[in-house]
This record gives structure tokens, sequence and C-alpha cells, in this order.
């Protein structure tokens, strides 16, 4: 293969350690190397290393939580309006919150063995509503309960569970 980078720019390190643990290892048969990097700090080293790679001609991709926003084209503006280097036909957006992909990926059978049970289903979750599902044992450690998700997290589940998740694997080719 020849060398055929892709970046991925992601809002935090839940994220980033969702694409890092999920979805990296399904896109290495396509990519020599990827990297995913939050983009929470500097919005202008972040607009230069698109230009950069644009002009180098490789791939990436902006992914973003619509969080409040009324629709998603709203939501792609409002990122375009940050970063002006990313067309919009670059950049993805999750319904609502990272947290709902999370709670996509975990099949009847993993919810039962992290007792736990989400009260919307994931197209409609937020931080909070997520937040407020995290079983006691975990004594609110939302970072401990995504890394057992993490470790029973089912990919084609998740893609049946989110809409949003499924659309966004399709256009990273997956």
């Amino acid at each position: 293969m020849s060398y055929r980078p892709l970046f991925l720019f992601v809002e935090g390190l839940h994220d980033k350690d969702f694409f890092e643990r999920i979805i990296t290892q399904r896109l290495s048969s396509f990519y020599s190397h990827i990297t995913v990097k939050t983009t929470s700090t500097d919005i202008h080293q972040v607009n230069k290393l698109v230009k950069t790679l644009t002009h180098q001609g490789s791939d990436y991709w902006k992914i973003n939580d619509i969080d409040e926003s009324p629709c998603v084209t709203q939501k792609k503006e409002s990122v375009q309006r940050k970063h002006p280097t990313i067309p919009t036909n670059r950049i993805l957006i999750v319904r609502i919150e990272i947290e709902s992909w999370y709670a996509a990926g975990l099949d009847a059978e993993a919810r039962t063995k992290l007792k736990v049970t989400f009260s919307k289903p994931p197209d409609e979750m937020t931080k909070e509503d997520f937040a407020a599902c995290i079983p006691s044992r975990y004594n609110n450690s939302k970072i401990a309960f995504m890394q057992d998700i993490l470790h029973h997290f089912s990919f084609d589940e998740a893609r049946t569970r989110s809409t949003s998740f499924n659309y966004c694997m399709n256009k990273l080719g997956l």
C-alpha cells in the first residue's frame, strides 16, 4: 500500500478514545496511517493543518456533535465558521453527542452484563441522559463506564441502533 494518511479531527477526549479504539482498526485496511486529533485546543493550528492536508491531497474528516443545533446543516455551517478551511462535505455530525454512539454499541447481552438500561434510544441521547444511566457500581465514573463499553462494543449493533453512527460509517467507507 502506498502512503495514504487519514486525519480525523474530533471534539474531545471521549471522541478521540472512541475513534482510536473502535474506528481506526476498521479504516486501517484503507489507509497507511491514521491520526485522530482533538480540535478543542488551537483552532488556528487545525485550520493550518487542514490547508496542508488539502494541498497534499490527504484525506481528512471533522467530526462534531450536533449538540443544541436544530439541524445538521446549521451545525455544519457553525463548524465551518470556526474552521473555514474545512468544506461542509468533510464534516460529519454525531446525533446528538458521542455518548449516544457508545450506548448504541451495546447489544442486549452487553447491557445486561454491565447492568445498564438507557432511558432513550441512542439517536435521542444527550450526555446528561447517558450520565444518568451509569450504574452505581461505577461510582459516577463516566470514564470507567465508557472504557467498559468500548470493551463490549459491537460495531454491527451500533450501526443497527444509531442512524447517525451508520450514516457516518458509510461516509467513512465502512
